[in-house]
């Protein structure tokens, strides 16, 4: 009976130790509204913009300013539509990981890339730092 009880105690202390992540990492999000807002993060630490937009427009975000040796973007952009009817918006998500030290500036436009003279409908910009 002891037995069994030191391996449970032995195998919550196990898993409690596994379940916790890294320690102090965090995931912020940043919206639209957040445009020009400065963030700073921690090694390790993700961050989320989140902007609402519409590609059946020929509208689409795109990141063209940040420095990847500091913010690295974390696999490609998803678009996620509000609804099934045709022709609806909805939300697209850039996913980023805080990979060292430094200071960038993130710039995302939302623009049509076959209009390349024509100024973006709207510009996303947020100061990072990372420590």
């Amino acid at each position: 009976m002891l037995r069994i009880t030191i391996i449970t105690v032995v195998a919550t202390a196990l898993l409690t130790i596994a379940g916790c992540g890294p320690s102090g990492t965090s995931t912020r999000q940043l919206h639209e509204q957040d445009s020009g807002q400065s963030v700073e993060l921690r090694t390790g630490d993700q961050l989320e913009i989140i902007l609402d937009g519409n590609p059946t427009t020929g509208y689409t975000w795109e990141q063209t300013e940040g420095n990847g040796a500091v913010l690295q973007l974390a696999g490609e952009p998803t678009y996620t539509s509000e609804s099934n009817l045709i022709g609806a918006g909805g939300t697209y998500v850039f996913r980023y990981a805080a990979v060292a030290p430094g200071e960038t500036t993130l710039t995302l436009i939302y623009h049509r890339s076959f209009e390349p003279d024509v100024p973006p409908l709207k510009t996303f910009t947020a100061p990072i730092v990372v420590r």
